[in-house]
């Protein structure tokens, strides 16, 4: 993305498993280890569940209007 002249980029990994927004919304407020152990485990049972299925991920990014803002960004 970056080379095709996208800036701001963000990825965001969705793994193999979303819960419901409820439960998503208290797992943000643990503490990270504890939401990146829970990651590795729903990701873990993905893997034995979902073989070769893979998890996904999602990325925005926006391209510059102008070619000042353009030659900005790769600096």
């Amino acid at each position: 993305m970056k080379n095709a002249g996208f800036k701001d980029i963000r990825i965001k990994s969705t793994n193999y498993l979303r819960l419901p927004y409820f439960a998503e919304e208290i797992a943000g407020r643990l503490p990270e280890k504890a939401v990146f152990g829970l990651l590795n485990l729903t990701d873990a049972a993905g893997r034995i569940f979902m073989n070769g299925k893979g998890g996904s991920f999602i990325a925005c990014a926006r391209k510059p209007e102008d070619k000042k803002e353009e030659t900005e960004s790769i600096k």
